[in-house]
């Protein structure tokens, strides 16, 4: 399937401006469902793919389950408390994939996705005593900070910048994420899991 092809008929098959508007609630917005999919669209053939099934595949040890797809909106206005702005790990298994597609470029400005190892976010879990059932999942930045100083800077937190059509695959259960963020820019992906 042609990433570019897909792109652009999400961006073209949905009104994105009317949806932006009536979603404005969070700091991640659902502006498309897993049910406005069908097994025929672009989308889902595309998330269904045989890279993208050998990929997660290898890394599971089994053929994954599609749980969802949708297209996400960050407008990145403002800060949220207790949302996915903050560190924290995704609870829904112990093991997953999330797949992110840019439906649009996204550098510094666009609220990017920021991520640690699995490996950094084993010991900060450690650490801290991180509980992913707990209704106070997120972690500060002055939490990380105060752990990178006493582990000598060993807690590196990368950021995810691309072009429209690069795609991202993650663990999201075992690497601390943070995404969304205040910034000048809005961001667009097509989110999957």
């Amino acid at each position: 399937l042609n990433v570019e092809r897909l792109t652009n008929s999400i961006n073209k098959d949905i009104e994105i401006n009317n949806l932006k508007k009536k979603q404005r609630n969070d700091s991640l917005n659902t502006i498309i469902k897993s049910e406005d999919f069908n097994e025929k669209s672009d989308a889902f053939e595309f998330v269904t793919s045989d890279f993208i099934l050998k990929v997660v595949s290898k890394y599971l040890g089994y053929i994954p389950l599609l749980t969802h797809i949708s297209v996400w909106w960050s407008p990145n206005d403002k800060i949220y408390e207790q949302s996915s702005q903050f560190y924290h790990l995704d609870h829904e298994d112990y093991r997953q994939i999330k797949g992110f597609l840019f439906l649009e470029d996204i550098d510094e400005e666009s609220g990017p996705l920021h991520a640690i190892s699995s490996n950094q976010s084993l010991v900060i879990q450690k650490e801290i005593s991180y509980n992913m059932q707990s209704e106070n999942k997120r972690v500060l930045d002055s939490t990380i900070s105060e752990l990178n100083k006493k582990n000598k800077n060993k807690f590196i937190t990368k950021e995810f910048l691309g072009k429209k059509g690069d795609l991202l695959l993650m663990d999201t259960s075992k690497c601390f994420h943070f995404g969304s963020r205040k910034s000048t820019k809005e961001r667009l992906i097509l989110s999957f899991q």
